[in-house]
């Protein structure tokens, strides 16, 4: 698993992957609580 992970670490789509996963997981455990108790 970990030879794959670092042949994707220094192409192209593996930076650009990190970055939106970073803002995602922010803005997801705000509304993340918030949707399920509403549910």
């Amino acid at each position: 698993m970990p030879a794959p992970v670092s042949a994707t670490a220094p192409t192209a789509p593996s930076a650009p992957t990190p970055e939106p996963d970073e803002e995602k997981e922010q803005s997801i455990p705000l509304p993340f609580p918030q949707r399920a108790v509403k549910s």
